[in-house]
């Protein structure tokens, strides 16, 4: 989701973490060492309503 891969999209990046949990997917991991914390960011804006519904673990390096 970070742009070290290419090129992003902030909607189908939060879409894609909605499906995700909507598919009982209930632990997200990332690392500070993609994107400079973008991906935190992020999984951060798409967990704020759903809390309650996922973990996430960060790896720090």
């Amino acid at each position: 989701m970070s742009s070290m891969y290419g090129l992003t999209d902030h909607k189908e990046s939060i879409a894609t973490i909605y499906a995700a949990i909507d598919r009982g997917i209930t632990l997200l991991g990332s690392g500070d060492f993609y994107g400079s914390g973008y991906n935190e960011m992020l999984i951060g804006r798409a967990l704020q309503d759903h809390r309650h519904k996922a973990l996430l673990h960060i790896c720090e390096i």
